[in-house]
């Protein structure tokens, strides 16, 4: 568990046994494949190199029937003596004793049969570890289910609109919705055509659901768009068409209160911007959105002057939150309100992509001064392959922290022989009290933590058992810790922690 508090959570493990019955199996291999039948000729050059290729391989066999000779590769976990070569593999083959009477050889790869699979875990300890096995699995969740277009967990119910290629969670419907309109600004500012074409759904689209439960569910999306290719010279209007696909993946797990959603985007367009519509539950008259070490809350009124134009476009490190919904996202995202009336929002706007082609333009409608030189800018334009990830919920009193460290730094899956000396549970380091942990690192061999107070009043960094020295962000000693402190408001701690 990379993050500091206690949880449980649904991971992907590849089993070299029969799943249990809550998992859900996402792959299986064959015990037995056949990699190649052939000459004999020709196997002798094909079948050695294969068998070096082969991951895994601790034995081989040759058998001879008849006019046909079958080279069995058996592989799987071995702690004993490196497996045969191609140079022993070869000699088998041309030694045996009816090799003269072959004419075919049959190459047959054995398996121990393996299952890619979800399963749940027991509650691991924060920083910490648990062993998991079939054998040992926890009582199964409340499992997901798929009818039509819509899946459901307990938790939250997830609905797509097969036509509009939107989704709902719970009543609030129409999220997701793509919307392409023009961008003539540059890496600093956006800036709209003066005549902007703006497309708000795709030319055709097709649902399928690729997971059915009961772990998880997912349907998918393939959508084809039909965007402007580029503005002109002038920036005035936006010219030409491209097809643009976008796969988006809409996925439901068990014992989670959100959607994850996946968009793959094959960007060939230029000069534009891209953007998730998500309708609110209620009207807002603010936004809460995290920013370095902090929650910043910003009214609806967005600050200008005569060297830039309002706008109401505002950064969001890992999430943000308006009229009762949460989305969280990776990496550093744009969010604006809209649909204002009566001075409140109805709508929220995440900016997926801007393709610009200048580092700064000269003075344009949206920002009067330049802000830098004049570059042209072939990486800002981001043609190519995209996957933007984010979540959405709509419970009310859910902490986006805790939602952001499920959904981006979620439980780590690891492999043992058994054979070493850990406990099957157990943890490295117990961090308690109210303070969020930034980093965790280990500097100069000492184990460093940094915590963060997200708002205004005091609250409490607790290392139980844990001593060592407060230093700044330069590194500088700034005195002693004993295992506890107090972070004020708004405020950023250090320590770096002397050896148990």
């Amino acid at each position: 568990n990379p993050a500091g508090a206690p949880r449980a959570g649904v991971v992907e493990v590849t089993l070299d046994a029969p799943a249990p019955p809550a998992a859900q199996v996402l792959h299986s291999e064959a015990e037995r494949t056949m990699i190649f039948r052939g000459p004999y000729a020709t196997a002798l050059a094909v079948v050695p190199e294969m068998a070096g290729w082969t991951e895994g391989l601790h034995s081989a066999a040759v058998v001879v029937d008849a006019d046909t000779m079958t080279v069995h590769l058996y592989t799987g976990a071995t702690h004993g003596p490196v497996g045969p070569t191609r140079s022993s593999v070869l000699a088998a083959m041309r030694a045996h004793p009816q090799v003269d009477h072959v004419e075919r050889v049959d190459a047959v790869v054995h398996r121990v049969a393996t299952a890619r699979a979800l399963v749940a875990t027991a509650t691991v300890a924060g920083y910490g570890w648990a062993g998991w096995s079939p054998s040992s699995a926890p009582e199964p969740l409340t499992p997901v289910s798929v009818e039509g277009w819509v899946m459901s967990n307990g938790l939250v119910t997830v609905s797509v609109d097969p036509a509009e290629g939107t989704f709902a969670v719970d009543e609030v419907r129409g999220l997701g919705r793509l919307v392409d309109d023009g961008d003539v600004g540059d890496t600093y500012n956006w800036c709209p055509p003066v005549l902007d074409t703006v497309v708000d759904g795709p030319e055709h689209l097709v649902c399928r659901v690729t997971e059915s439960g009961p772990l998880r569910a997912s349907i998918e999306l393939t959508a084809r768009y039909r965007w402007p290719e580029r503005a002109d010279d002038e920036g005035q209007r936006r010219v030409g068409w491209v097809e643009v696909p976008v796969t988006t993946t809409l996925s439901l797990v068990a014992g989670q209160a959100w959607v994850q959603v996946v968009h793959r985007i094959h960007n060939t367009a230029r000069d534009h911007r891209v953007r998730a519509w998500f309708p609110l539950v209620h009207p807002a008259r603010a936004s809460r959105a995290e920013c370095a070490f902090a929650v910043v809350e910003r009214s609806l009124v967005a600050d200008g002057g005569p060297t830039e134009t309002a706008v109401g476009t505002y950064p969001s490190r890992r999430f943000v939150q308006a009229g009762g919904l949460t989305v969280v996202h990776e990496g550093l995202c744009e969010y604006q309100l809209d649909d204002i009336t009566d001075g409140s929002a109805r709508q929220l706007a995440l900016t997926l992509l801007r393709a610009c082609r200048y580092l700064s333009r000269p003075p344009m409608p949206s920002r009067p001064l330049p802000a830098g030189p004049q570059l042209e800018l072939r990486g800002a334009q981001m043609l190519g392959e995209l996957e933007v990830r984010y979540a959405v919920s709509s419970v009310a009193d859910l902490d986006p922290y805790v939602m952001a460290q499920e959904v981006f730094n979620p439980l780590v899956v690891g492999y043992a022989n058994g054979l070493g000396s850990a406990a099957p549970t157990g943890q490295w380091l117990r961090v308690a009290g109210r303070a969020r942990i930034s980093s965790l690192r280990r500097v100069e061999g000492r184990l460093q933590v940094r915590a963060f107070n997200d708002g205004a009043e005091p609250v409490e960094l607790r290392v139980p058992d844990r001593r060592g020295r407060r230093v700044d962000l330069a590194g500088r000693d700034v005195g002693p810790f004993e295992g506890s402190m107090t972070l004020g408001a708004f405020a950023i701690a250090t320590v770096v922690l002397d050896e148990p």
